[in-house]
């Protein structure tokens, strides 16, 4: 089965619509590649239906400030990290308007964090792109949040291969998101350990996939696998009930 093809069935078991989109070469050193695309829901998200150049202006009709836009990656550890979560989310990032009025998302990734057109990130997607309306957001968080994100020492930060949520001095992705908003009072996303991760995956390669984890972090010189380590995933800010959506 093509890429195309398999592509296709996702679509209609999903409903949710994917594009053919180039993607920035956004790899980790230490590449995992996972053959497999799991059949998980939609979950509560917005799907943007879009192909081609529509994709962007799609994009743009539906999102609103801070939204959360999660993307679907499937190489390297953007794609590992996303199957073991039972998810097809692989990287998250933040929309905000700039002080010209122009749509920016900021998120973080290899090799530190960046601000990206709001364009640019969506056509990162590997297929389906979702827009994370989050409870409770009003004018002064959202001022809140691009404060945040404004400041360098909090977007610019190298990207932690480790994906430890209480390591100082890095960020990934969802932790960038998870920490954004808890400056503003809200939580989207839910704090694990790997361990929980792993007892909660229902996938196939259930062992081999977390032997590929183990090899990874050996390389990053631990001895042993971090089982007890805390992480926040971009599988559970899509997956965030606590969230609502918001149809255009």
């Amino acid at each position: 089965m093509t890429k195309k093809m398999f592509g296709s069935l996702a679509v209609l078991a999903l409903a949710v619509f994917s594009w053919a989109a180039p993607a920035p070469e956004l790899t980790p050193a230490v590449a995992i590649r996972e053959a497999g695309r799991l059949s998980v829901p939609a979950y509560t998200a917005i799907p943007v239906a879009a192909r081609g150049a529509d994709a962007c202006a799609r994009a743009e009709r539906q999102v609103a400030e801070g939204d959360v836009v999660v993307l679907e990656r499937n190489d390297g550890f953007f794609g590992a990290v996303a199957k073991a979560s039972n998810s097809w989310a692989g990287h998250v990032g933040i929309a905000l308007k700039n002080a010209r009025g122009e749509w920016r998302v900021y998120e973080s990734t290899a090799p530190k964090g960046r601000s990206n057109t709001l364009c640019g990130f969506v056509q990162g997607s590997h297929g389906r792109v979702a827009l994370k309306r989050v409870r409770g957001l009003d004018a002064g968080k959202v001022a809140g949040l691009k404060a945040y994100v404004g400041r360098a020492s909090n977007l610019e930060l190298p990207y932690d291969y480790a994906f430890n949520l209480r390591a100082r001095g890095s960020l990934f992705c969802s932790k960038f998101v998870y920490l954004a908003f808890q400056s503003v009072g809200l939580e989207v996303g839910r704090v694990q350990t790997f361990r929980k991760i792993h007892a909660e995956y229902r996938g196939a390669g259930k062992e081999q996939l977390f032997k590929t984890f183990e090899a990874h972090f050996k390389k990053l010189g631990h001895s042993t696998f971090p089982w007890e380590q805390e992480t926040v995933t971009p599988g559970s800010q899509l997956a965030d009930a606590r969230h609502s959506t918001i149809q255009p």
